[in-house]
């Protein structure tokens, strides 16, 4: 057993949102070496259909809910969550065991 983690958010028009997506996923790849129990993880930016689909997903495993939790709470989540919703306007997730 496993778990799956998908997340995808939009963020507003802007001319800082190139810039900000870009160091949002820049930011993300850092985070499976800095945080135990991640088994994959995706960083994807949307490049097509800009007006209709979201601007960035993540596609992660862990291998329990347990893991899923220590990565959510871990500093280095929270210090990136910290800038994060500061930026971001909509999200939407889903996790299920495969």
């Amino acid at each position: 057993m496993s778990v799956r983690h998908i997340v995808t958010f939009t963020v507003p028009e802007g001319p800082e949102k190139p810039a900000q997506l870009r160091r949002a996923k820049e930011w993300l790849l850092t985070l499976p070496d800095r945080i135990p129990g991640v088994l994959s993880f995706e960083v994807g930016l949307n490049e097509f259909y800009p007006a209709a689909n979201w601007d960035l997903a993540i596609d992660a495993s862990f291998p329990d809910f347990a893991a899923l939790e220590a990565y959510n709470s871990h500093p280095a989540h929270v210090e990136y969550l910290a800038w994060w919703k500061t930026v971001h306007n909509g999200r939407a997730a889903v996790d299920w065991e495969t």
